[in-house]
């Protein structure tokens, strides 16, 4: 089971988020605490795996917790669960490696959505003692790396199927030179520029691809993409 704990002032929507956490297939609500003081006690006397954090508490901000935690070395996961939305707030706990940001007022199939992409996560790691480039690319997507029809497929939205995502992600990683348009991956792969657009905005949206502007004399600017771990990496 998943040990979670959860870090919401608000009792009332910290049960709900209780009741929603378990009914996802192995998750075990073990806490619920109103303070960062109280996260911070909790984590260092029982063992937990991940934390629900709201950034709003009435002691000190949840980013501070997430930061305490980071210093204490522990082996804990964050999805924060807040009503903060401004981008400070969300590059600062990205930084901090938080595994999914939640705004409230919460999507319950967003949020279980969450659930089942870390759950699947954690089943990788501990199936797997190496990962290539291609699973690698599927666990920071939220991927378990099984079949087409596998835990791959339980996160992923409407319009978007695993096989197609699978060819696409291989062509991303095949395309030179980078970065590249939408229309030279729909050329390159033979597909629809609609379809070429839903499969590299949500390759965008869940981290694995990079996205920049080139700005022409007239009309729109052209949306550039690229893979995220390569232009990290330059």
């Amino acid at each position: 089971m998943i040990r979670v704990l959860i870090v919401e002032d608000d009792f009332r929507v910290a049960e709900i988020n209780r009741k929603m956490t378990e009914k996802v297939q192995g998750y075990s609500v073990v806490g619920i605490v109103s303070t960062g003081g109280g996260a911070l006690q909790f984590v260092q006397e029982k063992p937990v795996d991940l934390i629900l954090l709201d950034v709003f508490l009435p002691d000190m901000a949840g980013i501070e917790v997430l930061k305490e935690v980071r210093k204490l070395e522990l082996p804990v996961d964050f999805i924060l669960v807040t009503a903060a939305h401004d981008s400070k707030t969300i590059q600062e706990a990205l930084r901090y490696g938080i595994v999914d940001y939640l705004i409230k007022p919460i999507d319950m199939e967003r949020y279980h959505q969450a659930l089942r992409m870390y759950r699947d996560q954690r089943v990788t790691f501990q199936k797997e003692t190496a990962l290539d480039q291609t699973k690698i690319d599927s666990v920071r997507m939220g991927g378990g790396g099984g079949s087409d029809r596998g835990a791959n497929s339980s996160f992923l939205p409407k319009g978007i199927s695993s096989p197609t995502l699978k060819k696409v992600l291989e062509a991303v990683q095949m395309y030179q030179p980078v970065p590249f348009t939408l229309d030279q991956m729909a050329a390159f792969m033979s597909i629809s520029k609609i379809t070429a657009h839903r499969y590299l905005e949500f390759l965008f949206r869940t981290g694995v691809l990079g996205k920049e502007y080139r700005y022409n004399k007239v009309g729109r600017p052209t949306a550039l993409y690229f893979p995220k771990v390569r232009q990290d990496n330059r």
